[in-house]
């Protein structure tokens, strides 16, 4: 039995077999590439030409696209011993290392399973995390080997490659076409070249992979700061560095009283929205009620929770009709501010699928 859980973005390293298949696909314009020169009348000569340059430099080019997957933005939906973690399913038999640490703002979750990848799962609170690692069956934190994946930085070498090919299609094109005339035989001086260069990225590609740096990091293993400082910069490293640094899951520390604007644990979107909307404000007599000076607190926190500080906007703008500029004149944090707009206007519906796009707030 599933239940929705918490927002949050997924981040982990592209595998090799996509990679193998950009390579496949590589072989294939190259071989289209060999049928152009031979039968140029297939196509037609300039047009011909012309695509088959293209799509070579195309794939020279891709790597720098390709290289890592994008992060994916979504729900965790919860469940006894399992998880479906943004669309990937996990049972807790498939997790062998969680490790729970915090960032700058919100947490890293870093899940290792068995077929020896790492998920890093960035959501907004602590709280959050242990959600997550809770219904995975974690008990405690750090729990179990974390697998490391690091990829070699070749970006100055596939630039290289690029602007190489790039001069050899133009060159090429203007070759076979008779638009240019630089050497004799200029279509094969520069079409090998242009076909070469192709290959070799895709000989890149698929020997990147074990150029590729493997370490583990147990539970019990202490602070690798030797491997932090030689890290390339990106998103996904930051998490690494993250995991591979002092790690403190101990409980938070007890909120304050506006604390309540959070979400409760198991709590809907909806049904948090729905409990903001109904409180009272300096209605001292009710037991749920809060003050207006608590609400001003909250909102220009910036170590409040994200969720926390929009449902004070939400409450300060329904209840004591505060200005929205007024409102947004008292969040620093453009991240922040953008979450507390969104929170300002609509029912409860929206304003929940909004903030769910938006995703966790996170900065390594």
């Amino acid at each position: 039995m599933y239940r929705r859980g918490v927002i949050a973005r997924v981040r982990e390293l592209r595998e090799i077999r996509r990679e193998a298949l950009g390579a496949a696909a590589a072989l294939g314009m190259s071989i289209l590439f060999i049928t152009q020169e031979l039968r140029p009348h297939v196509i037609g000569s300039m047009l011909g030409y012309g695509i088959f340059a293209f799509l070579l430099v195309a794939w020279t080019a891709a790597p720098l696209l390709l290289r890592w997957a994008r992060p994916v933005t979504g729900r965790v939906v919860l469940g006894d011993r399992r998880a479906n973690v943004c669309g990937v399913a996990l049972d807790a038999d498939d997790v062998v290392g969680l490790s729970l640490v915090p960032a700058v703002r919100g947490a890293s979750l870093a899940l290792s399973t068995v077929d020896g990848r790492t998920r890093f799962v960035e959501v907004g609170s602590m709280e959050d995390g242990r959600r997550i690692a809770s219904a995975l069956g974690a008990r405690s934190l750090p729990q179990g080997p974390l697998f490391f994946r690091v990829a070699r930085d070749l970006r100055v070498v596939e630039r290289v490659l690029i602007a190489l090919a790039a001069v050899c299609a133009v060159f090429y094109w203007g070759s076979a076409t008779y638009v240019m005339h630089i050497v004799s035989g200029g279509k094969s001086f520069f079409g090998m070249p242009l076909l070469g260069l192709a290959i070799v990225q895709s000989v890149l590609l698929l020997v990147r992979g074990l150029l590729d740096r493997r370490f583990t990091r147990k539970s019990d293993d202490p602070p690798r700061d030797d491997l932090r400082m030689g890290l390339p910069r990106g998103a996904l490293f930051d998490h690494v560095r993250l995991h591979l640094g002092p790690r403190d899951a101990a409980p938070s520390p007890e909120k304050p009283r506006a604390a309540r604007l959070a979400p409760a644990q198991g709590e809907e979107g909806a049904a948090w929205l729905a409990r903001v909307d109904a409180l009272q404000v300096d209605a001292g007599y009710r037991e749920d009620a809060t003050t207006a000076e608590e609400l001003w607190t909250t909102l220009a926190d910036p170590y409040a929770d994200t969720l926390e500080r929009a449902a004070a906007a939400r409450v300060l703008r329904r209840w004591n009709a505060a200005p929205a500029q007024e409102i947004r004149a008292r969040v620093a944090e453009p991240e922040v501010r953008a979450r507390v707009d969104v929170a300002l206007e609509g029912d409860a519906e929206e304003v929940e699928q909004a903030l769910a796009k938006m995703g966790p707030l996170f900065r390594a």
